[in-house]
């Protein structure tokens, strides 16, 4: 993992990760990263790649919001929150259209430049805050964009997760509600 500073200097950050997917900082400026190969969640320490969760399936996108960090396991088509104080490990929801459809075989993926021209690009199931405490998330199964929002019931938090979108939107005992984005 490298850093570009403005001055083109090159500095590498951390080195042994497989596929690094996508990074996210929180308010201290520390730095996580997804690898969806190593199947982990790890956080950047003075050179070294730390793990914060790892048996992961396919972790991609990476958002922070307060004392957690979000990760979309494209491999098992969920919305994971970790917490950076507990070390505790939450599904906030499940089902979702990410990653290629269940029952498909692993597919050869298209070269991103073939003979010089720009090719496909490789499929990224991204995740962001926003300032409203809501995550977006960028649906590559289906092309979509989802907008999971805090739940604000008062009730304690529920331990067990409705099984899909649909019973999650319905519960209310659910943290967070899935809103599809028209484009």
């Amino acid at each position: 993992m490298l850093a570009l500073e403005a001055d083109d200097t090159v500095t590498v950050l951390a080195e042994g990760l497989e596929h690094p997917v996508d990074v996210a900082h929180d308010a201290a400026g520390r730095c996580y990263v997804s690898d969806d190969r190593l199947g982990a969640v790890l956080r950047i320490e003075d050179g070294h790649a730390v793990t914060l969760a790892d048996g992961l399936e396919a972790p991609q996108g990476l958002a922070v919001l307060g004392d957690e960090v979000f990760t979309v396991e494209t491999g098992a088509r969920r919305l994971l929150a970790l917490s950076l104080t507990t070390g505790e490990r939450r599904t906030d929801a499940e089902n979702l259209a990410v990653g290629p459809p269940p029952g498909t075989g692993h597919r050869t993926q298209p070269a991103l430049f073939t003979h010089g021209m720009p090719g496909v690009p490789v499929p990224f199931a991204g995740l962001s805050a926003a300032p409203d405490g809501s995550l977006l998330l960028s649906a590559n199964g289906e092309g979509t964009v989802l907008r999971l929002s805090p739940r604000n019931t008062g009730a304690p938090r529920n331990t067990e997760v409705p099984r899909n979108t649909e019973a999650a939107r319905a519960d209310p005992r659910t943290q967070r509600t899935t809103e599809r984005q028209k484009s």
